[in-house]
């Protein structure tokens, strides 16, 4: 999978497209605008005559989502040189206010920038950190986290998200190297949407080689850890007699796989069961991989919430939390092993624009890479290789130095988003409108409301937190689940592949929010102007809230 003279190179390119990072962001911005003038897009906002970057501001409007509707709806039915003289290869998906799919078009350029700085360039800092290993002691033997399921657009163009494009392409295409993963190619890129967590995990254990974890997210990653521990005996029986318990939610083609290509390991079992299981879960997974050298895995400021105890089980083993990117765009990726929340932007794969954000939150003047001041807050703007122009992220970052000419920027927060328990940044537009499905179908009534994330359960799920007068029952889990998913696409797709539960929902007694108003207010905080509460991260508050509960009704579907 990896090659010295690829990850090389990608290393020595990521570092010279950083050291002259304002060059590169002039060539790129012209270079786009030449390249798509002919477009329908270029063409209405005239490209052909953009000299610089005040004549891009100046003829192409600020973009949302919304801006790209018409325009995407005709490439995905076939038209060409719409927005990129580049045709798609694949189309990424995400979603919108309403709940229908939304699906961004990516070129060939974006896919090889993704292999280029996400695998090649990050393995290289890899072997640097981690020095005297050959590739095969390091890459050689990768338990890797995610699902990559091959799915499709009618025309037989590949869709997903942006953690899987380039294996999804490249494994369509033959050029993937599968050998390098301890699950098998079938369970690494299933054709069906199936809860793949049991197959991919069990493939693991069987395998005392592993030298790598490849993950996206510390909260996907902390649940599947976690499964392995509170399983353990089960996991261990199964390993040795090469059976699948009872206990566990596993497909009859997938069992029926498991007992075709993992046979019985007794050795294997017998090792892992000599593990001091009372401490078992301290440096877990140094014990059971003794040859594991890292892990690559988004940790972000995750450690330490949610009562999860992740960094007990990753111990003393370093993290490359390696990528930061959306669907629209790959953006950034970490300058060094160890470094949580620090990301330096890629000269060459998007042109950035940044609207300074004032002490009190509001936006202001616009300015490029050349004028960024370290320790101020930008709104990232974005123009991508692959057809969103001027496009804003919704990211809200912090400058917090240099890596050549580029900036490290860490990410403060996202403006629309609500919860995010699996990556399906489900925003308070959507919140608000499965909120109104939901009172609509119910009958009920409700005096204040929020949503949380509930990671006490694996997978994890949302947890309502609702005021109201009106009586509940069993069914409004279920029914506020098929309203979260009519309002988001990406909650739908995560429900569908298992990786969050059916919401749980905790009824408040009779006036706790107009109680949590006057905490506020009591503590100094001015609540006549403040927005509804509608999300809630920190445990305090929940706690807070906890002790005017009423009664809890659990959701019954999980993986």
């Amino acid at each position: 999978m990896y090659s010295s003279s690829e990850i090389h190179n990608a290393l020595a390119h990521f570092r010279s497209v950083c050291g002259n990072a304002y060059e590169e962001q002039d060539k790129l911005i012209r270079r786009i605008m030449r390249e798509n003038s002919g477009t329908e897009y270029g063409q209405k906002y005239g490209f052909s005559s953009v000299s610089d970057i005040g004549s891009y501001r100046g003829k192409v409007p600020l973009t949302t989502f919304s801006d790209y509707d018409t325009y995407i709806g005709k490439i995905t039915e076939g038209q060409r040189n719409i927005l990129t003289a580049a045709p798609p290869v694949f189309y990424n998906i995400s979603s919108g206010s309403t709940g229908e799919p939304k699906y961004i078009p990516i070129c060939r350029e974006d896919i090889d920038l993704q292999k280029l700085y996400f695998e090649d360039a990050i393995a290289g800092m890899i072997s640097e950190a981690i020095p005297h290993n050959s590739e095969n002691e390091l890459f050689g033997h990768i338990f890797s986290l995610g699902d990559v399921f091959m799915t499709e657009m009618p025309d037989g163009t590949p869709n997903g998200i942006r953690s899987g494009i380039y294996y999804q392409t490249a494994f369509k295409d033959g050029r993937l190297d599968c050998s390098v993963f301890s699950a098998p190619e079938e369970a690494m890129f299933p054709d069906d949407l199936d809860n793949m967590l049991y197959v991919k995990v069990r493939f693991a254990l069987a395998d005392p080689d592993i030298t790598a974890i490849h993950g996206i997210f510390a909260h996907r990653a902390s649940p599947i850890f976690r499964f392995i521990l509170n399983n353990w005996d089960s996991l261990l029986r199964d390993t040795e007699n090469g059976t699948v318990s009872d206990c566990f939610n596993v497909s009859e083609h997938w069992k029926d796989y498991l007992k075709k290509n993992l046979p019985p390991a007794p050795e294997r079992a017998e090792y892992l069961r000599s593990l001091p299981v009372g401490d078992l879960e301290n440096n877990m997974l140094r014990k059971i991989w003794p040859k594991l050298k890292y892990i690559k895995l988004i940790t972000g400021d995750l450690f330490g919430t949610h009562g999860d105890n992740i960094g007990n089980m990753i111990g003393d083993i370093p993290i490359h939390n390696f990528a930061y990117a959306a669907s629209e765009s790959i953006i950034g990726i970490a300058p060094e092993m160890s470094l949580k929340n620090r990301y330096v932007l890629l000269p060459d794969a998007c042109y950035f624009e940044f609207r300074h954000i004032n002490k009190l939150g509001e936006p202001k003047e616009l300015v490029t890479m050349r004028e960024l001041e370290k320790g101020e807050r930008y709104d990232l703007i974005i123009t991508t290789v692959s057809g969103l122009y001027r496009y804003d992220l919704a990211d809200i970052v912090e400058v917090t130095g240099k890596y050549g000419e580029a900036p490290i920027i860490r990410i403060c927060y996202r403006k629309d988003v609500v919860l995010n328990v699996s990556d399906e940044k489900l925003n308070t537009l959507q919140f608000e409108n499965a909120m109104q499905l939901f009172m609509k179908k119910t009958g009920i009534t409700a005096n204040g409301y929020f949503i949380s994330g509930n990671y006490d359960i694996f997978p994890p799920g949302y947890e309502l937190f609702l005021e109201t007068p009106d009586e509940t029952d069993e069914s409004f889990p279920s029914i506020f689940d098929s309203c979260l998913r009519e309002s988001s696409i990406n909650y739908s797709f995560a429900r569908e592949v298992f990786e969050i539960s059916e919401p749980s929902i905790t009824k408040l007694h009779m006036g706790t929010i107009a109680k949590y108003d006057e905490k506020c207010r009591s503590e100094g905080r001015r609540t006549d102007q403040s927005k509804p509460l509608r999300i809630v991260n920190d445990k305090e508050r929940i706690i807070w809230f906890e002790q005017f509960k009423e009664k809890k009704i659990n959701g019954t579907q999980k993986a």
